[in-house]
């Protein structure tokens, strides 16, 4: 996307706003303002980086996460390259992953098994003595 530039994304528009240089504590960066509008009214507005660690030379991609109720949007900012115009244009990658937020009741769903199958009277904490106990006489050989 070149500045000022916008691409679908299913029911979503995103537009290139801005790129501008960022400094940080031991990385250079090009962070975007990239806007995430639906249907013409702006959802959010994602500021994902791409930084340069100067000692290593490694670049990484800082995402940005627009959460939608349980949807996500991902935004990844990636390298500068010339639009077939000539003007400078970069790789912006985006990802819509929906109902994203339900993989975290995937935990509680299990704890939630765990609770119930403390339910059973079998495997309470008492009735294993008692098991033991009535067995006990069985065990004893007859005379």
């Amino acid at each position: 996307l070149g500045l000022g530039d916008s691409e679908r994304l299913g029911a979503y528009v995103l537009k290139l706003d801005r790129v501008g240089a960022v400094q940080g504590p031991n990385f250079d960066a090009e962070r975007a303002l990239v806007e995430v509008s639906r249907n013409g009214a702006p959802v959010c507005l994602a500021a994902p980086e791409r930084r340069l660690y100067e000692p290593g030379g490694q670049t990484t991609s800082d995402v940005a996460i627009c959460q939608q109720g349980l949807d996500d949007i991902y935004v990844v900012f990636g390298d500068r390259r010339p639009a077939a115009d000539g003007r400078p244009a970069w790789v912006v990658r985006a990802y819509f992953n929906p109902w994203a937020r339900l993989i975290f009741f995937g935990p509680l769903i299990m704890a939630l098994g765990g609770l119930v199958s403390l339910s059973d009277r079998r495997l309470r904490f008492a009735a294993g003595r008692r098991a033991v106990a009535a067995a006990a006489p069985a065990l004893e050989p007859a005379e």
